[in-house]
């Protein structure tokens, strides 16, 4: 099966509880900046969304990125994205690490 589609991300239900329930009461469900309907403009169940969340985390694939490595992948046969990038920082100075890109290279300072 291929799924062309971002409903499970766009969806209401995708937002944290407290976010999803001040958007509904500014806007109400047919108003808000961003949703996710089957073709017809049914709402999608929230039980719908949440098996199709619970297939992408089935299929999940993480890995350790090492400097120089490189990802290819069929854009159209394969869901990627990325998780929340957590900094290592000092905490004696607070500074941040930053991620140069280069012409050759990517490193992470």
């Amino acid at each position: 099966m291929v799924w062309f589609n971002q409903a499970h991300l766009f969806h209401i239900s995708s937002l944290k509880p407290e976010i999803r329930e001040s958007l509904l009461s500014v806007f109400g469900e047919r108003d808000l900046p961003r949703n996710a309907y089957y073709g017809d403009g049914t709402a999608i169940e929230d039980s719908v969304l949440d098996e199709i969340r619970e297939a992408y985390r089935a299929e999940q694939v993480i890995f350790p990125w090492s400097q120089g490595d490189l990802l290819m992948l069929d854009n159209m046969l394969t869901a990627h994205g990325r998780s929340p990038f957590v900094c290592r920082t000092s905490k004696s100075t607070g500074r941040y690490g930053r991620t140069i890109l280069s012409r050759d290279r990517m490193t992470a300072r």
